[in-house]
């Protein structure tokens, strides 16, 4: 049986706290791209349904896009790796000599 997204509430961020967390940086030209991930390197994740089907609705509103769920993943985790990288690398390397690594 398939399943009707477009009746199902997504929740999504109030408007003050969607304009706090956006930066300079439009959606459009961050995250809406083809998919150039190639097959044999992707990897299955499991998210929440409500956040697999809000993106199932922005990568499928246009399939001219040539989009993917995968693709779209991809380029909201190279944003938030590009924005926290040093972040990200400090506490691996916290957590690497914590545990003797």
């Amino acid at each position: 049986m398939k399943k009707n997204i477009s009746k199902r509430k997504i929740n999504m961020p109030n408007k003050e706290t969607a304009a706090s967390i956006k930066n300079e940086n439009n959606f459009i030209g961050l995250f809406i791209e083809p998919s150039a991930i190639k097959t044999a390197s992707r990897r299955c994740v499991y998210i929440k349904e409500s956040h697999a089907e809000l993106i199932s609705k922005v990568v499928f509103i246009n399939p001219k896009a040539n989009m993917t769920i995968g693709g779209y993943i991809n380029a909201v985790l190279e944003q938030h790796f590009n924005q926290y990288y040093d972040d990200i690398l400090d506490y691996y390397e916290s957590q690497k000599s914590a545990f003797g690594l």
